[in-house]
């Protein structure tokens, strides 16, 4: 009978692949040096869930893995005030987190989010927050401001204590132009890597069905919220701006 430590590493990267980093690492890392080595030189990008981890084990896992590996993270979640301090006492949200695609953060005091919020603007690829307090806010207006100030950012789910429920920002970019400009491939591709933002060409001379085409395509992607818009919204000459 096969024992588990003797199959190959491929097979072994490929159940770690189905399991969370930080289970991973606080169930085989210090099982043997061949675990150790396989662990910290894995192939794969990281989903990290410091949920439920021993204070130790936590500070094994940042210092052992989360260290040096911070640009091959794509998630990550912290599930409460002393997980959320400890992990900031490590690192600060920067450029080093290069792949970091979502962030959820449970039970975390508004006041310590705003200077979250700020070092968030540094993540290239920031496209999921999701955020809840049990803590009562009084005034979330700043934070609403700098969760629409990261530009990268797709969506995001609220829940402060007074809303008694979860508010979602689905966020959506695209660019419409006038199907009279022929704009230029890299401007489009501009447009993609630093928006995530593609460019569609539309008749704005048949105002009507583009305001209801755009209004379509943004119901679609923001949970049926929609624009109001009158012909006056549209250019009646290629240079006038459009705006709704």
């Amino acid at each position: 009978m096969t024992k588990f430590e003797d199959l190959p590493n491929e097979v072994i990267y490929e159940i770690f692949d189905y399991l969370d980093i930080s289970h991973v690492f606080e169930s085989f890392f210090n099982l043997n040096n061949r675990f150790k080595y396989l662990i910290i030189n894995c192939p794969f990008v990281f989903k990290i869930d410091l949920s439920f981890l021993s204070k130790s084990t936590f500070e094994h896992l940042c210092k052992n893995l989360i260290e040096t590996n911070k640009d091959r993270i794509i998630s990550l979640r912290l599930t409460n005030p002393l997980t959320i301090d400890l992990f900031l006492s490590f690192f600060s949200f920067n450029e080093n987190f290069i792949q970091l695609e979502c962030v959820v953060f449970t039970e975390i005091n508004f006041k310590k989010l705003e200077p979250i919020l700020l070092t968030f603007s540094l993540l290239p690829r920031l496209y999921s927050l999701t955020i809840t307090n049990n803590i009562e806010v009084c005034d979330s207006s700043e934070i609403y401001r700098l969760i629409f100030d990261l530009s990268h950012l797709k969506s995001c789910t609220i829940s402060p204590k007074f809303y008694g429920g979860s508010l979602s920002l689905n966020i959506a970019n695209r660019l419409y132009a006038d199907d009279e400009f022929d704009l230029d491939n890299e401007y489009k591709k501009n447009l993609e890597k630093y928006y995530q933002s593609k460019l569609e060409l539309i008749d704005f001379n048949q105002a009507e069905q583009s305001a209801q085409h755009i209004n379509k395509w943004i119901s679609n992607q923001t949970n049926n919220i929609r624009i109001s818009s009158r012909r006056d919204n549209f250019p009646s000459s290629p240079g006038e701006i459009t705006q709704f």
